[in-house]
């Protein structure tokens, strides 16, 4: 049982339809209190993804995000930790993946890492590109403040060339050139090893409720989610 659950900005009026959940598994500095290997740790974190994923199709979840590498991670040692987390993406059945048409979509700056990280997601893309029955959001080399900034400079440089006045400026505009624009704000954002939104979809958080499990990632499964799930409805 989820005893140290907690949500707050709780929703209120009728039940809704759940359309897209959203979910940290960003290390929040507890996770090596279960795994000393890094190798093994970004192992674990893949089947954790898989196994999501297959609880997205069995609760018919249109769309669901996953933060699972920040921009913090540019530190000396970098390179290993990127090599490491690669084994995120090969932890996902590709089969499983077609057989459930599901589109698979970075969100972030995942084409400044290393190469062969950026391969394996171009990869990703390319094979679920014509999929629509469910999305999954991958949030990599991703931060929130960085999300709404570079939407900041889009639009400023549509100013700057008269294409756009100040004038003209609405909450849609920013909503329009972030990273996730292509997708509705998350109905549920589900933070492990926080207490905090961590820079996680700060502009699309408004009116999602926010779950603190106060769970470290590594112990957050299938069951767990889907136990939010109906407690949510």
């Amino acid at each position: 049982m989820l005893d140290k659950l907690t949500r707050i900005f709780p929703r209120g009026g009728e039940k809704k339809l759940l359309n897209h959940v959203a979910i940290s598994l960003e290390g929040g500095g507890q996770e090596e209190l279960y795994i000393n290997n890094e190798s093994e740790l970004y192992e674990r974190k893949g089947k954790l993804i898989q196994e999501i994923l297959a609880m997205q199709i069995k609760l018919k979840i249109p769309i669901v995000s996953l933060f699972i590498l920040s921009n913090r991670l540019l530190a000396p040692g970098f390179s290993i930790q990127i090599q490491n987390s690669l084994k995120v993406l090969q932890g996902l059945d590709l089969d499983f993946i077609q057989k459930h048409q599901i589109k698979v979509s970075p969100i972030g700056k995942w084409y400044e890492l290393p190469g062969k990280a950026v391969e394996e997601m171009k990869m990703l893309i390319e094979e679920t590109k014509d999929y629509d029955k469910f999305f999954l959001n991958l949030c990599i080399y991703y931060d929130g403040k960085d999300e709404i900034l570079d939407a900041c400079k889009m639009i400023a440089r549509r100013v700057a060339k008269q294409m756009l006045t100040p004038e003209e400026l609405t909450k849609e505009t920013i909503s329009d050139n972030l990273y996730s624009s292509n997708f509705l704000p998350p109905d549920i954002i589900i933070i492990n090893d926080s207490l905090k939104l961590t820079n996680f979809l700060l502009w699309d958080s408004g009116h999602s409720d926010i779950i603190l499990t106060k769970l470290s990632w590594p112990e957050f499964n299938g069951g767990k989610f889907k136990e939010i799930v109906k407690k949510w409805k």
